[in-house]
């Protein structure tokens, strides 16, 4: 795979033709003009999923890091602007796609596996993201969903423990609705909750889910972290080398317990249910 490096493009660093000058309008069509090319094989190589010409194609481009953020566009063949793919992704079979995508969440997208597997390991490199918002959020209720019908209370505090705060309040939020699959939707489970196994009601969250097929581990997994994302004035668990202590928001120490004891915390948040 080619070398991360950091080197703005040249038709960034020129601005849109517009604005340019009869010689710089030159420079930046000749520079875009190479730009569509790479553009062109890449979204080839991403069509016939050949992982071998797509970092063949952005190894030699020069250009990989501005090639992996383009973006399908609202409009296409748009010299002006530099963020969105010029070609029409259909026009390559890449018929399945979002606005806003790049190129490995097309691949991702479109079925195309070692495509996206070369992708996502550019991306990582450059800093790049190899998932869209929505699918990052549908792939961690999926991991949810599974730790619940599990009865996995380690899973789904490990799941939540994973992501920030606003993130963690939008999974605990989700609701069975009467619609499915739609991504637009962040307020809705994306799955049938019913595949995974688990009674539920219209309106259901995850924590009714759980309390309702009877994941009663899981359960109180998620009414803790509702609790603790909701309520800032929870004293905080802090598990140490020997002991594991309940502070305060304040600092102040409100219980201790020796580890050979209480070896969780889990465990410390049954023994202290009643504080």
């Amino acid at each position: 795979y080619p070398e991360v490096g950091s080197a703005t493009p040249l038709a960034h660093r020129l601005g849109p033709p517009s604005r340019l000058g009869r010689r710089s309008r030159r420079v930046f069509m000749a520079s875009h003009e190479a730009r569509i090319a790479s553009e062109s094989a890449l979204l080839q190589a991403i069509a016939e999923d050949d992982s071998d010409a797509v970092a063949e194609i952005l190894g030699s481009s020069g250009r990989y890091r501005e090639l992996l953020s383009l973006k399908v566009g609202e409009t296409v063949n748009d010299v002006e602007n530099t963020s969105y793919f010029y070609h029409p992704v259909t026009s390559y079979g890449l018929n399945t796609f979002r606005i806003g995508d790049t190129a490995v969440q097309l691949a991702r997208r479109n079925g195309k596996q070692q495509a996206a597997e070369c992708l996502s390991v550019l991306c990582s490199g450059c800093g790049v993201p190899v998932f869209s918002p929505d699918e990052a959020r549908i792939a961690m209720e999926d991991r949810l969903l599974k730790a619940i019908r599990n009865d996995d209370a380690d899973a789904v505090l490990r799941i939540l423990e994973q992501v920030d705060s606003t993130r963690a309040k939008v999974a605990l939020g989700l609701r069975v609705k009467q619609t499915l699959g739609d991504e637009a939707d962040a307020s809705a489970f994306f799955h049938s909750v019913a595949s995974y196994g688990l009674e539920f009601a219209i309106g259901d969250t995850a924590h009714k889910l759980a309390e309702r097929s009877g994941s009663t581990n899981a359960a109180r997994a998620l009414k803790a972290k509702e609790r603790r994302l909701w309520d800032t004035s929870l004293p905080e668990v802090v598990v140490g080398t020997a002991h594991v202590i309940l502070q305060s928001v304040s600092g102040e120490t409100l219980a201790q317990f020796d580890r050979r004891i209480s070896g969780t915390v889990r465990d410390l948040c049954q023994q202290c249910d009643d504080l």
